[in-house]
């Protein structure tokens, strides 16, 4: 079985769902790792806004109930 450090070794993008403390967390160590973060949440405050900027990610504000496409 593959670990996830194994999946991480290169740098890639990742799109994390939800962006409260744990997550936040989780963001920062991806990007320590040179990985590049987007964050979606439905909750787009302006403490939200601050963190991803703090990190040099992305967020981006998605309704409950509403889909996303990945392409």
């Amino acid at each position: 079985m593959t670990t996830l450090d194994e999946l991480l070794v290169r740098p890639c993008s990742v799109v994390l769902v939800g962006f409260g403390i744990a997550n936040r967390a989780v963001a920062a160590a991806l990007v320590g790792r040179g990985h590049t973060v987007t964050a979606l949440d439905d909750r787009l405050t302006p403490a939200v806004q601050a963190a991803a900027r703090r990190l040099g990610g992305g967020v981006a504000s998605v309704e409950p109930g509403s889909s996303v496409t990945a392409t």
